[in-house]
């Protein structure tokens, strides 16, 4: 998860997420074993959909402006993730406290 939320490249692959993986932890994984965990579906989609919209609409700013930009994207991203999870979690308590209260 830290990778994909402090992702740096201009793209984004499943490969380079793999070869960025190993890097950091020195674990290999599969696209496979990654792709089961609905939470770094999630974060790679939403980190792949980020990069797209920088490509599409280009700044000129100053590097402070740049870093200050980057970090805010990084948080909201963050956020929008952790809500997702968050409701994802609600669902799966609700449907559990339901089928515990059946008689």
């Amino acid at each position: 998860m830290q990778v994909l939320e402090t992702w740096a490249g201009s793209t984004l692959s499943w490969t380079l997420l793999l070869r960025a993986v190993a890097a950091q932890t020195g674990k290999r994984y599969t696209r496979q074993a990654l792709q089961r965990h609905s939470r770094v579906q999630l974060a790679f989609a939403l980190k792949r959909a980020t990069l797209e919209c920088k490509l599409n609409s280009p700044r000129v700013e100053t590097p402070e402006l740049s870093a200050a930009l980057e970090r805010i994207a990084r948080q909201e991203r963050t956020i929008a993730r952790l809500m997702l999870e968050n409701c994802r979690l609600n669902e799966l308590l609700h449907a559990q406290s339901r089928a515990n209260s059946a008689p």
